[in-house]
């Protein structure tokens, strides 16, 4: 039992009695009387049913105990996709290609019923259903698999993977990190990471389990382009490197400024980094190709696997931008910290903008990740009210990956 569903007896039991209203406390999402948090609920489907003109009606096997709410208008929280129920849903990439999303509208405490409008939908083998609300905090949550090799005395495995831990200890023989004993006592994590073998050595159990969760959340942000699917909501072009000084903020993007006059005309972002002399600002076009206003949100990840949120600064709200518009970003590139090349993530920056509408913006402040040494906070913004509220509306959302080198011009 969670308090998402005894909040709602409460609030629709009459009390006539009581001089007050019943305010009933509580994280929606975690047992009563519990420590313990629910997992999100990848919903089965019980039956599905043709109708009439075609569609299909699911019957899904959750319902209010699991948060389960109707979709309302243009809002996502009771809009769910469709994979099939043996399709492992374990890497960011999995969340990519649901075969057709449904609309839940009607709840009760365990069940729940949905409506599939694509016709494609064929409604004739086993389905699972992911809130699509729930979609990108999961693929920045994605666990990853682990490996033990050898046996490691000095290792506690039951602490190494507590609930927020975001690792799955596996046998499998294509883990993504492999952990082993280090010739100075502690531990040794190898790792692949944009097809670059790394290995990290840890001293403590403390920072081997911080380590994972650090390196695998970094993983996640950059994959975060493969699984948003529909790149051409939104084309992001380089329209140069200035030099040092002054630079306009966020603004649309206007050919009569004088300021654009000797820049030349924008690049499309290639396989390879884009060279930059180090304290140049780059200039990024964002341009809004869907129907829909969306919100900018853009992301520094160094070398040293720290990742910033370059735009927008401090508290302020993403920047918005209308269908159609192009807009102009510049972010100031330094050389990030000097650390071991072994343990460097790549030898370039990589750049993503994020566009949603989310007008809220998915992290709070302008640290997400420090360097690996350091610990560090959640970077998602909390998405659950305390009570029985709704989550951040977070679909659609897209993504683009810019790499850019960082050079010394004294080189």
């Amino acid at each position: 039992m969670v308090y998402n569903l005894v909040s709602r007896k409460v609030a629709t039991r009459r009390f006539r009695k009581l001089p007050q209203d019943v305010v009933f406390e509580g994280e929606r999402n975690r047992f009563f009387l519990g420590t313990s948090r629910q997992k999100p609920i990848d919903a089965i489907v019980k039956r599905a049913k043709r109708l009439a003109d075609g569609t299909f009606e699911l019957e899904l096997a959750a319902g209010k105990a699991h948060g389960v709410t109707e979709a309302v208008g243009s809002g996502q929280m009771g809009v769910y996709d469709i994979y099939p129920s043996n399709q492992p849903l374990e890497t960011a990439l999995d969340y990519g290609s649901p075969l057709a999303s449904c609309k839940v509208f009607e709840v009760h405490d365990f069940v729940s019923k949905a409506h599939v409008e694509d016709r494609k939908f064929r409604g004739d083998a086993s389905y699972k259903v992911v809130r699509r609300s729930e979609i990108f905090t999961r693929c920045i949550k994605t666990p990853k698999r682990a490996r033990i090799i050898g046996t490691i005395p000095s290792l506690n495995v039951e602490a190494l993977t507590p609930e927020h831990a975001l690792v799955n200890l596996t046998k499998s023989e294509t883990p993504f990190f492999t952990i082993s004993s280090s010739s100075h006592g502690g531990f040794k994590v190898a790792f692949t990471l944009d097809k670059k073998e790394l290995a990290v050595d840890v001293r403590s159990e403390d920072m081997l389990q911080s380590h994972l969760m650090h390196i695998g959340i970094y993983d996640n942000l950059l994959n975060l382009v493969r699984p948003s699917g529909h790149g051409n909501g939104i084309q992001v072009q380089i329209i140069g490197s200035l030099p040092q000084g002054n630079v306009p903020a966020p603004q649309l993007f206007d050919p009569s400024d004088p300021f654009y006059h000797g820049l030349g005309e924008p690049q499309e972002c290639g396989p390879h980094p884009y060279e930059i002399h180090e304290n140049q600002w780059l200039g990024l076009r964002v341009r809004n190709r869907t129907q829909k206003t969306l919100f900018i949100e853009i992301l520094d990840l160094a070398p040293s696997w720290k990742a910033s949120r370059v735009y927008p600064t401090r508290d302020n709200p993403p920047t918005m931008v209308l269908r159609g518009e192009p807009y102009d970003f510049f972010i100031k590139m330094t050389r990030a910290n000097s650390i071991s090349a072994q343990t460097q993530s790549s030898d370039h920056d990589s750049i993503i903008v994020l566009a949603s509408t989310n007008a809220q913006g998915h992290f709070q402040g302008s640290n997400i990740l420090p360097q690996l040494a350091e610990p560090f906070d959640w970077p998602l913004r909390k998405v659950e009210s305390s009570r029985d509220g709704e989550g951040v509306d977070s679909d659609p959302w897209f993504a683009k990956r810019v790499d850019v080198r960082v050079v010394n011009p004294l080189h």
